[in-house]
């Protein structure tokens, strides 16, 4: 068996397409369909999972769902209880701190007990987005449930994406990923091995250290190029300095955050360190059609995806997944979805950040101190 290639993994660019197969892998599922997102909003593409849910345990598919409070308020309000219903089994990973919930364990009994023990994880996101058919395929994406990703809904306006499906042995690592959130345990007894260069999690403190130490190396060793797409980009200090140190080597360096985009202030606090890079000699693009949510990273013949933003969240905070592609021919395909992407976005340059209002600029650069929470 081998850990350092996928068995088969396949690239998907439209979001239609991938949740098209991912339902559709849903109904032949035969043990079990694990499912992880940040949020699960109640609209088509819940409703469409609810009856792929239904009907999977009906035939005997065991079903369960991880998602996070915060990232879906009113879950309990809408499709939370029509999912419990059907037989979901249902964890939060972040519950409210006012809302009752039963679904977490390990707090404490009491009111006040609950209140403070939320308050005090109310910075500890689950932000990844993966999805296990029968222990044996994991898709794993940008995508959340919710309809701004379906174009059949929200059409030009629709998010951009990117996913891919997996099969291989470092499937059994996510398995264990899953595990150790939806049973709230730190350790899960587990009859295999528990990491793999295709696989990177930040589920515990020092799997977070080794996470931002290997993307840290992974810039500073880039000997060609260094292409990252993200809609969040406020990168965390060390990062930041290895960036500028492979600027300094001549080497490309390119990103893409979007021109539209969902969150305004890290719009605005991102703004505030365009002149920075721009200085040490690194190309940053505003990709214009739409708001481009995908999370892409190429260095040299590195290229990854998953739920990592390149933000102080990601790498600080929030749990995330993030995989290594193996094949060159799907490599190719994320490194030309990436130049597509390019055609269709304008090079920000020092004028046009002199051209941005004064009011605009001060604003950024006094609230960038809130970096280190977006």
């Amino acid at each position: 068996m081998s850990f350092s290639n996928w068995t088969s993994e396949k690239l998907y660019l439209e979001n239609d397409d991938l949740l098209r197969d991912l339902i559709q892998e849903m109904e032949l599922a035969k043990t079990s369909i694990d499912m992880e997102v940040f949020t699960f909003e109640d609209g088509v593409l819940a409703r469409r999972l609810l009856d792929t849910f239904a009907r999977a345990i009906r035939r005997g598919v065991s079903v369960r769902l991880i998602t996070d409070g915060w990232g879906s308020p009113l879950f309990w309000d809408t499709i939370g209880p029509e999912l419990e219903r059907v037989g979901v089994r249902i964890r939060l990973h972040r519950a409210l701190p006012w809302r009752q919930n039963r679904h977490n364990f390990g707090e404490p009994r009491s009111v006040i007990g609950k209140f403070i023990f939320r308050l005090r994880r109310i910075n500890r996101g689950f932000h990844r987005k993966m999805t296990l058919i029968d222990r044996k395929i994991a898709w794993i994406s940008s995508i959340n449930v919710t309809d701004v990703h379906l174009k059949e809904v929200y059409g030009k306006n629709a998010w951009a994406d990117i996913g891919a499906r997996f099969t291989g042995p470092a499937i059994s690592i996510l398995v264990h990923a899953f595990e150790k959130i939806f049973l709230k345990r730190s350790w899960v007894k587990f009859t295999t091995r528990t990491s793999s260069p295709l696989v990177l999690l930040n589920d515990s403190f020092i799997r977070r250290r080794k996470t931002t130490f290997i993307q840290k190396r992974r810039l500073k060793r880039a000997q060609n190029r260094i292409w990252i797409q993200t809609p969040y980009f406020l990168p965390e200090r060390t990062l930041l300095r290895a960036l500028y140190r492979a600027a300094k080597k001549n080497i490309d360096i390119m990103i893409i955050i979007p021109e539209k985009n969902d969150q305004p202030i890290v719009k605005l606090l991102t703004f505030a360190l365009l002149g920075q890079l721009i200085n040490h000699g690194i190309r940053i693009f505003e990709y214009q059609p739409r708001f481009a949510h995908k999370k892409v990273l190429i260095v040299d013949d590195i290229h990854t995806l998953g739920s990592t933003n390149f933000n102080h969240r990601s790498f600080l905070h929030d749990l995330e997944v993030e995989v290594l592609l193996s094949s060159q021919e799907v490599k190719k395909q994320m490194e030309m979805s990436f130049l597509d992407d390019l055609k269709e976005s304008i090079e920000i340059n020092l004028q046009v950040i002199k051209k941005q209002a004064l009011w605009y600029r001060f604003l950024g650069r006094f609230l960038f101190f809130l970096r280190f929470w977006c």
